[in-house]
This record gives structure tokens, C-alpha cells and sequence, in this order.
């Protein structure tokens, strides 16, 4: 079987592509993209599907909990485990692609939105906006649930009633 690398070019949505360049460092992709920087993008984006979910799924003290934890950590010189700095387009779209094929298989979907990144940062455990997520019992299974309800396309924003 050929182990080489399989590069993957996803189409992005509209409001995922506005997220990744709003999470970009101020110098753009020579500067990398933290996953944890696109987490936040994600809360900030209040229409977005990855917005939607973790709001239906967390309560607003607890997202403003892990937001500023996160924040904290950014900003703080790096630890042991350092930070994860995604350095291009084609670089997100395999690290996408890697934390995704666990849960779809081969399968991938082509088009991605924000719910997708969403899920695909919360299986990351080196990132330190899943590891503060989960520790409200937020596991990546929860996203998915929703997520599998969702039409592919963001321009759509369904409203979910208090039962998962």
C-alpha cells in the first residue's frame, strides 16, 4: 500500500474562507495560522455553523470561559507542548483532512464549513481550545451530532430546539 501523503483541496464556503483570513497572523500566511486563532474566528463569527453548534452545546459563561483562556494561553510565552502553526492553504487543508478521516473515513466531504472546522479542532487535543472545551464535557462526537443535521451550505442558518 503507498504511504505517501495525499494532499487535499476542499472547497471552502464562503463564511469559512471570511474565518480563515480573519484567523490568519497579522502577516498573512507567511506568518501562519494558529488553529486555536480559528477557533476564536469561529465564535466571532455569530452566523457561522461552528458558532451555532459550540452555542447550542456550551452556555454563554462557559464559551466566555474558554475564550479568554484561550486568549491567555495564546498570548503566553509557549510551554512544553508549544503551539501547532499551520503555515498555507494546502498545509490546513491536509491538517483538516487528517483530524476529519477518523470520523468520515475516505469519505471526506468535499466542501467544508465552519461546523467541520469546528469538529476537526475539537479532535485535536494539542490545541489548547479542545482541551478547555472538553473540560465542559463537550466531546467531538457532540459536534458531529449536530453537524449531520446541517445542509452543506452556511447561507442557510437553521435554528436547533433545546433537545440534541
Amino acid at each position: 500500500m503507498n504511504n505517501a501523503i495525499r494532499r487535499h483541496n476542499f472547497i471552502f464556503s464562503k463564511r469559512l474562507q471570511e474565518v480563515v483570513r480573519q484567523a490568519l497572523m497579522p502577516d498573512g500566511w507567511s506568518g501562519g495560522l494558529l488553529p486555536d486563532r480559528l477557533f476564536l474566528a469561529l465564535l466571532d463569527d455569530k452566523e457561522s455553523y461552528g458558532a451555532l453548534i459550540i452555542r447550542n452545546l456550551m452556555k454563554d459563561w462557559e464559551l466566555a470561559r474558554v475564550r479568554e483562556r484561550v486568549i491567555a494561553a495564546i498570548l503566553s510565552p509557549p510551554g512544553p507542548r508549544g503551539t501547532v502553526r499551520i503555515g498555507g492553504h494546502a498545509a490546513l487543508c491536509d491538517y483538516l483532512a487528517d483530524r476529519l478521516r477518523p470520523i468520515y473515513g475516505e469519505d471526506l466531504p468535499p466542501e467544508l464549513n465552519t461546523g467541520h472546522v469546528l469538529l476537526a479542532l475539537l479532535c485535536d487535543r494539542r490545541l489548547f481550545a479542545s482541551r478547555y472545551v472538553a473540560l465542559y464535557w463537550v466531546k467531538p462526537i457532540d459536534v458531529f451530532r449536530y453537524l449531520v443535521r446541517l445542509p452543506a451550505e452556511e447561507e442557510c442558518m437553521p435554528r436547533f430546539s433545546g433537545s440534541s
